[in-house]
């Protein structure tokens, strides 16, 4: 069984402790998994205040040192077992300060791997194999997590892409028409059409910020539709980003090219699977409008602006666009 907190939170914990207690030494441990006698362990060093994560294996069955690599954020070392000579450790050691929060992500991915599994030389090779795509991930790839906001820009994005596959247009014309990822004007962009989806929380206003004049400029484009989603965050009943995704996955399935060319995008975007045991907000989308952006519909673009004004952001009230919606139907058959 997996202990009941995550690991930020022991780790928290135990830091809370060392300050209470005024220990100076030693290494404080909570146990957060184990499979027969392979144990996982949480760890903190008192003298250095730095967190670990330990991973004790009969001496029988204990990887090769060559098969697990030291890696940006963590060193690796194998050492004498404090249970005794039948065992050695292997301890994980967060080097700076700015990666603990990617050490708790690895820590409760390592931990939700070793869950799955029930014989300790599965568990041993689990671990080795899962360490070593952290390891290559961090060698190649900026570590950060996406903040709240991004998080429901990508969901947002992510739900329209989910209609329209539902909706039968071809799929890969929608995952290559995806711009998102790219910083594009438009989040979609098709022949006929672009769109631009906002992104927002349940609130008692329908505005949205418009980052910059071309958003909203369909100069030279066919239809250009703002597609508007309010989320509410619902604990326990709602739908997390990485279940959106996986909803898309299947939608896809069945086609490995398509599929593929999305993953890519997914990570061009900055999502990544390894964190998907921390994006576990759930949301329900609580109002969805789609606007067609033309003639007297308010907004700012370039031929609005004096010369020397760029990069404008401004907020437009949709409930004074009413006139401009349209429904989804009508985007639909553009595609098709």
């Amino acid at each position: 069984m997996v202990f009941p907190l995550n690991p930020e939170d022991i780790w928290s914990d135990m830091e809370n402790e060392l300050i209470r207690t005024k220990t100076a030494e030693g290494v404080l441990e909570r146990l957060g998994i184990w499979v027969e006698d392979v144990n996982l362990y949480l760890c903190l060093n008192a003298n250095t205040r730095r967190r670990m994560l330990t991973f004790s294996v009969p001496v029988l069955i204990v990887p090769n040192i060559n098969e697990i690599q030291e890696s940006k954020g963590y060193t690796v070392e194998f050492c004498n077992s404090t249970r005794g000579n039948k065992y050695v450790d292997i301890m994980l050691t967060v080097t700076k300060f700015e990666y603990r929060e990617i050490f708790s992500t690895l820590a409760l991915d390592l931990m939700k791997t070793i869950e799955k599994v029930n014989k300790k030389r599965v568990a041993v090779i689990s671990f080795v194999q899962r360490l070593n795509e952290w390891q290559q991930f961090l060698e190649r790839k900026n570590s950060s997590v996406l903040s709240q906001e991004i998080q429901r820009g990508l969901f947002g994005e992510l739900i329209v892409m989910k209609e329209l596959l539902e909706e039968n247009v071809n799929k890969n014309q929608v995952v290559d028409g995806w711009l998102g990822p790219t910083g594009a004007n438009h989040d979609y962009s098709f022949s006929e059409v672009n769109i631009e989806v906002k992104t927002s929380l349940y609130n008692t206003t329908d505005q949205v910020k418009i980052s910059t004049e071309l958003q909203l400029d369909d100069t030279g484009l066919q239809n250009l539709y703002l597609y508007y989603l309010v989320l509410e965050k619902t604990p326990n009943r709602g739908i997390t980003l990485p279940e959106v995704i996986n909803q898309i996955r299947s939608l896809l399935h069945q086609d490995p090219t398509v599929h593929q060319q999305f993953n890519f995008k997914l990570e061009d975007f900055g999502y990544i699977d390894l964190h998907e045991s921390i994006y576990t907000e759930q949301y329900t989308i609580r109002k969805k409008a789609i606007f067609n952006v033309e003639g007297e519909f308010p907004r700012l673009v370039p031929e609005d602006l004096r010369k020397g004004v760029l990069k404008v952001s401004y907020i437009v009230d949709l409930s004074f666009c009413t006139e401009f919606k349209v429904e989804r139907e009508e985007v639909v058959s553009r595609l098709k």
